[in-house]
């Protein structure tokens, strides 16, 4: 394949309002750390839109704001509050535009991520895939075509979405990854949201060996409900990165999990004063194969 004759990827922000009529996938997720005790943080929520071009077709509607809230699953202890690990998640990629920009800011500043691949994106820059785990990042499916209106309709679609990415992978890596890592689109709620199938799609997850994760952090990169009266989307992203990352190291009581997009020019914008600044303030990178729990939205 060569890459540079493939079609290039567009993040496209989105409001409260109607959007255009465009090709891309829209779908609202927590943006902000839930907690059941803090009632003001239950409708903050971050909408992971993207647009993929063709062959990817997904519909416009927009969908209601997630009110529901529950406890995340783990299954072993924490780290340490004093040991102030993050788990840095870029989703949505690989984009031919940021992501290898990204890299090497990760690289310049020692840090490993994890990236979340759609893996129609895989198909078009494998070169990127393979940079990836050649650099030593963790890589995760985020399903083959982000379709989340379809994705969840019965088992056997979801199913066959976890196939094609594994054999898509597969062929670029030769190999799955050594451990398998999912982000579900939209979250795990959206598999309850969505369809009838919830409880046997999140057990068919773990019965095939993956390690589900939501989120407990995030710039807000894709859902703007947080911003402030005459607050520029720099100051935003940035305040939000590190209010809500603090916010979840000060509970103590599930993992720093940090959602991003590599599809986002206003991520690219900031992520690399993100990674000075938790840097500075302490934070140690890690990347999802070093945490042996699942952390989930979903309540089941």
């Amino acid at each position: 394949m060569d890459e540079t004759d493939t079609p290039e990827i567009y993040c496209t922000e989105t409001s409260q309002s109607e959007p255009d009529p465009v090709e891309y996938d829209t779908e609202e997720t927590s943006n902000t750390i839930i907690d059941e005790t803090d009632k003001s943080t239950e409708s903050e929520y971050d909408d992971e839109s993207t647009q993929l071009t063709e062959p990817v077709t997904s519909d416009t509607e927009t969908v209601d704001v997630i009110t529901e809230t529950s406890d995340a699953e783990t299954t072993e202890t924490l780290p340490p509050v004093d040991e102030k690990v993050v788990y840095l998640t870029f989703d949505d990629g690989p984009s031919k535009k940021y992501t290898e920009a990204i890299l090497d800011m990760l690289n310049a500043h020692g840090i490993k991520a994890t990236f979340f691949v759609i893996g129609q994106n895989a198909k078009r820059y494998p070169s990127i895939v393979q940079r990836i785990v050649d650099e030593g990042h963790a890589l995760g499916c985020h399903s083959m075509t982000h379709e989340i209106k379809s994705i969840y309709k019965s088992v056997d679609q979801f199913k066959s979405e976890i196939d094609d990415w594994e054999d898509t992978i597969s062929d670029i890596l030769g190999d799955l990854p050594p451990k398998k890592l999912i982000r579900l689109p939209g979250g795990s709620t959206s598999a309850f949201r969505y369809g009838e199938y919830g409880v046997e799609l999140i057990s068919y997850i773990k019965e095939r060996g993956y390690y589900a994760y939501d989120w407990s952090a995030a710039n807000g990169d894709k859902w703007e409900g947080d911003r402030k009266e005459g607050e520029s989307m720099d100051d935003y992203l940035r305040r939000m990165i590190i209010e809500t990352t603090e916010k979840c190291l000060t509970r103590g009581d599930r993992p720093c999990i940090i959602l991003v997009h590599d599809t986002s020019p206003d991520t690219f914008d900031m992520i690399d004063w993100a990674l000075t600044e938790l840097q500075n303030r302490g934070y140690v990178f890690k990347t999802l194969y070093e945490l042996d729990e699942n952390y989930i939205f979903a309540k089941y």
